[in-house]
Parts: C-alpha cells; sequence; structure tokens
C-alpha cells in the first residue's frame, strides 16, 4: 500500500510500516501544504493512506468521494516514544481492507 506521512509524523515511523511503500511530506516537498491542499496532490499522486497526528483534521476535511483514506494517531503527544507503539495497530489497518475515504482513529493500548 502506498503511504504518505504527514509532516507532524516522525520519519523514522516509516521503518516500522514493513511492506509497504512510505513516504514523508518532507520527501515529496509538500510539508507546507495546507491539509486539503495536500489531500488532494497525495491522492493526485497515488497515495491510497495518509497518516497524521492531527487529532482534527477529521472535523476539518471530507473524505466524501476521495479515494484517499486517512489513520489519525490518538496518542498523548506527537514525540516518538508515545507514537511508536501504535505502529502495530497501522500495520494491522494497513494490511486490512481500509474503504476508500476512510477515518481511522488509532489510540494507545
Amino acid at each position: 500500500m502506498r503511504v504518505l506521512l504527514d509532516h507532524n509524523v516522525n520519519p523514522r515511523f516509516a521503518r516500522l510500516l514493513v511492506g509497504h511503500d512510505v513516504s514523508h511530506t518532507y520527501k515529496m516537498g509538500w510539508a507546507e501544504l495546507l491539509n486539503g491542499e495536500l489531500i488532494a496532490e497525495a491522492e493526485n499522486d497515488g497515495f491510497e493512506v495518509m497518516i497524521t497526528a492531527d487529532k482534527n483534521l477529521q472535523y476539518q476535511q471530507s473524505l466524501k468521494n476521495r479515494k484517499i483514506s486517512i489513520i489519525v494517531l490518538n496518542s498523548k503527544r506527537i514525540t516518538w516514544p508515545h507514537i511508536e507503539p501504535l505502529a502495530p495497530q497501522v500495520l494491522q489497518i494497513l494490511d486490512s481492507s481500509i474503504p476508500p475515504g476512510a477515518f481511522i482513529v488509532v489510540n494507545p493500548q
């Protein structure tokens, strides 16, 4: 699956998503794009999923009629020690069938 990490997700998270083609907004030159523009660019470039730590994104953006899905990391903080433990759940979601236009929230266990 082709996955984009939002600018607020540590780039090291990509290494934990084994078996998937993961890029970061910085690598793509999209770090300065606003949410709606970023989603459109990612979708146009063939990304199937975007992973973000922006908890408000699902209330600010509609994915109706979109092909891309969003996974929201709902950790207490966006630092590495807080998001790294969420990787197994994210990997399980990526390995399953994600419907287009879905918002999926991953909570700490």
